[in-house]
């Protein structure tokens, strides 16, 4: 378990989603599935940004103890909510706008070099490691 993580610690690290999402494009993995996985990622990241400046909001108008905390984290949850829905909406009307017609294209093409080999030779040697002491016991 402990090497798992580690390897997908390793991969998380050293690979960022543009990389990702081009060798999904490499590997032939459908357009429609490669541009829903990079917008996934997009808007986790923007809505826990707003989600984290919405609870330091909140943390700053509330001083002292509140017996409504359930109902101000629903409110939070709700403005969540709509502001995702307000996103969708956005995006929705700017690919129709530019005429999307499902080809999503990716920016940068991977290509190997040392580096990769670098991580290729250390995920073997965790998977060795693996084997050698009895797969994670």
């Amino acid at each position: 378990m402990l090497l798992a993580a580690l390897a997908a610690a390793i991969f998380s690290s050293a690979t960022g989603w543009p990389s990702m999402a081009a060798a999904f494009s490499t590997l032939r993995v459908p357009d429609i599935f490669v541009m829903t996985l990079d917008m996934t990622v997009k808007y986790i990241s923007l809505l826990g940004d707003l989600l984290s400046e919405m609870l330091c909001a909140l943390k700053l108008r509330s001083v002292g103890r509140d017996g409504r905390k359930m109902s101000s984290l629903a409110g939070l949850a709700g403005t969540l909510f709509l502001k995702s829905k307000d996103a969708a909406v956005a995006q929705y009307q700017a690919m129709e706008c530019r005429c999307f017609d499902g080809k999503y294209a990716v920016s940068c093409r991977p290509g190997l070099g040392w580096r990769d080999a670098v991580f290729v030779a250390a995920d073997l040697a965790i998977l060795a490691a693996f084997i050698a002491f009895g797969r994670g016991r």
